[in-house]
């Protein structure tokens, strides 16, 4: 029989509650809340940021014009980097060195008379007769 008049009574009746405010008031009575939570507002924060350090001092940084500026100062690319383009790198190649010095290297035929002397007369022989049967076996 309780249950069934639990269940038909008012909540209000059953739970012991309290208003948003008398809420606030029984909190506040049991904890303040600075004593919970110690913070500070945005202009406090940034006050005592201010006086703790300055942003200039605590960061040595430098906008890219002044980087690039004070780099010109102390370097000359130019300098630095010991390039050729490839016109300057051919000349001086040029002058330095003959292309017929630098590649060792015959025409075709030099390579066919070089070829005949140092060639077995009997592997040229046999080469020729075997050409020689193809070409009259053909017609």
């Amino acid at each position: 029989m309780n249950i069934l008049l639990l269940l038909n009574a008012d909540k209000i009746d059953i739970f012991d509650s309290f208003s948003k405010t008398e809420d606030d008031a029984l909190l506040l009575l049991k904890a303040n809340v600075v004593d919970i939570v110690e913070s500070y507002s945005m202009t406090e924060t940034d006050t005592k940021l201010d006086e703790n350090s300055d942003k200039i001092e605590s960061i040595d940084a430098y906008i890219k014009t002044e980087t690039d500026t004070k780099l010109n100062l102390k370097l000359n690319v130019a300098d630095q980097i010991s390039a050729y383009i490839k016109t300057e790198i051919d000349t001086q190649l040029d002058l330095k060195t003959n292309v017929a010095d630098t590649v060792d290297s015959y025409s075709k035929t030099e390579d066919d008379a070089l070829l005949l002397l140092k060639a077995d007369k009997s592997e040229l022989i046999d080469a020729y007769t075997n050409s020689y049967w193809k070409r009259q076996g053909a017609n």
